[in-house]
């Protein structure tokens, strides 16, 4: 049972963090320390659509298969902790691919948590600002609905700003001098 169990924990791993790991890299986390303080509340059960939007705002960007890992590995705090203490630790931070799959089999975390031990930024701005993804779990667990139409809304709107910032900036430099 408890082998496949790991099994089963290493395929899941696997299989969140592999097709996004490339592209995920390239995004930077939002920096250290920019969480909104009024997109925290540790006194609420749930939250307005304003809040909910404060609290995505700093994973809004990245992949969606990514912020579900987030967002799931956010109802975990203390797992979220010892994973950043665990890659603390330079020879288990410095692993990758396979051989950090092999050494996340033996943590009893949350398949979401061994997930994202492959980018480790993100763990480290979830342990930093502990009270924020304490609340981001909080809203996932009691408004899942709601905190996911609000990540894809966020990351929607985002993508057309930058759409339409694009147009305009090539209509501008194509656009010569009138006589």
């Amino acid at each position: 049972m408890n082998l496949r169990l790991t099994t089963m924990t290493a395929a899941v791993a696997l299989m969140f963090f592999t097709p996004i790991a490339s592209y995920a890299q390239a995004i930077l986390p939002a920096p250290l320390g920019t969480i909104a303080p009024s997109a925290v509340d540790t006194k609420s059960d749930t939250y307005t659509q304003q809040k909910l939007d404060q609290m995505l705002a700093p994973i809004a960007l990245y992949p969606d298969q990514l912020v579900s890992q987030i967002l799931m590995a956010s109802t975990f705090p203390l797992e979220i902790v010892e994973a950043a203490r665990w890659l603390d630790n330079p020879s288990d931070g410095a692993l990758k691919g396979d051989a950090l799959v092999t050494a996340l089999q033996a943590m009893n975390w949350d398949p979401s948590i061994k997930s994202i031990t492959a980018f480790p930024a993100i763990v480290t701005m979830l342990n930093q600002n502990l009270d924020w993804t304490n609340s981001l779990g909080v809203a996932f667990s009691h408004q899942q609905s709601d905190a996911w139409r609000k990540s894809s809304s966020c990351a929607t709107r985002h993508r057309k700003r930058e759409i339409w910032h694009r147009t305009t900036r090539s209509c501008v430099e194509t656009t010569g001098p009138t006589s």
